[in-house]
């Protein structure tokens, strides 16, 4: 009798066994679905790039002499490699590296903390809608890292996730300027300038 109870003891403790693998992969599985349905919170790392070497971006900026002028203060740039820089006068413009264009987005600083603040703003200006879908692929730049079009959109990309990938800042930039200058000498050639950095008080 000790030895069927043995063996019955031994078949007990396999189906609590094969119990608690069962309870483990459901548990598992209701972790993915939790996981899958939580909402992704961007923060403003996931949106901005405030501690770029500046220095080294510097000289991709001067490439955009031909668009660009005065003196200019860097306050960071977008995941996409815009640059939102402050003027002498207070205000501040964009530098957007995927249309070719700077404006003017605040007529002071103060103005400009005010709006970078609001989700309209966000939207428009850092793509943040579209952060969140690629977060939401999992595609997410690590430090260094900001997002490109691949072809540039001046030769046909679209800002749509098949387009996007991840590369170092200094490539994009890089990419960024040699697109325009190319697409520049199959076109009408444009006004050189000048600008220059200056510090932030």
């Amino acid at each position: 009798m000790q030895n069927v109870s043995i063996v019955i003891n031994c078949i007990e403790h396999k189906r609590q066994r094969d119990r608690m693998k069962t309870i483990d992969r459901l548990v598992s599985v209701l972790a993915g679905i939790k996981e899958a349905r939580m909402p992704i919170k961007l923060t403003w790392s996931d949106l901005i790039i405030e501690d770029a070497d500046w220095g080294e971006l510097a000289g991709f900026l001067r490439e955009w002499n031909w668009l660009l002028s005065g003196d200019v203060a860097p306050v960071f740039l977008s995941m996409f490699g815009d640059w939102l820089l402050r003027r002498r006068d207070d205000s501040v413009q964009k530098l957007d590296v995927l249309e070719g264009t700077l404006t003017t987005v605040a007529d002071s600083y103060g103005e400009f903390r005010e709006r970078v603040n609001t989700p309209e703003w966000q939207e428009e200006h850092l793509l943040s809608r579209l952060v969140y879908d690629l977060h939401g692929r999992g595609l997410v730049p690590a430090k260094g890292q900001c997002y490109s079009v691949a072809p540039h959109p001046v030769f046909g990309g679209r800002l749509e996730p098949e387009f996007i990938q991840v590369v170092d800042i200094p490539v994009w930039q890089s990419l960024c300027v040699q697109s325009f200058q190319a697409a520049m000498r199959h076109g009408e050639a444009r006004r050189k300038t000048w600008w220059k950095f200056w510090r932030r008080a």
